[in-house]
């Protein structure tokens, strides 16, 4: 990871506290707090939607013998916006619901997908069962 990446991982809690230091200051504590468990329960709701949706395109793209690298992409994507509303505080929120828009997905993973070093190999078999005709004869 390069420097600037850890440094703004870093800064992030004091970012967040900050903001939300405002937010209490702004809406009220309560309010404050039922917005982060709203946000909370949509993150989770939304992760589990997008991962049973990526697993069903996922196997069906694999029974059809594609190589489903971009929808693999597009949902992880997805449920990193998913974590992000989890986790509490507004920057993460913002950064999360910008992952969940649609063009930024689509955007993200095709980024993701053309960059050199990433490579996507399919190890799927032949259609042909592996059963071999003959006969079995054990002797001891």
């Amino acid at each position: 990871m390069s420097r600037g990446i850890l440094t703004l991982l870093a800064l992030l809690p004091f970012v967040e506290v900050a903001l939300l230091a405002r937010l209490v200051a702004s809406i009220g504590f309560i309010n404050s707090l039922v917005y982060l468990l709203l946000v909370a329960m949509l993150g989770v709701s939304l992760i589990k939607k997008t991962g049973m949706k990526a697993l069903m395109n996922t196997q069906q793209a694999l029974q059809r013998g594609e190589v489903p690298a971009q929808e693999v992409a597009t949902s992880g994507i997805a449920v990193l916006g998913g974590i992000l509303l989890v986790i509490p505080g507004l920057l993460t929120d913002a950064l999360g619901l910008l992952l969940l828009w649609p063009p930024i997905k689509q955007r993200l993973a095709r980024l993701l997908l053309e960059r050199p070093g990433f490579v996507v190999r399919s190890t799927s078999r032949t259609k042909e069962p592996d059963v071999l005709e003959g006969e079995f004869r054990r002797e001891d």
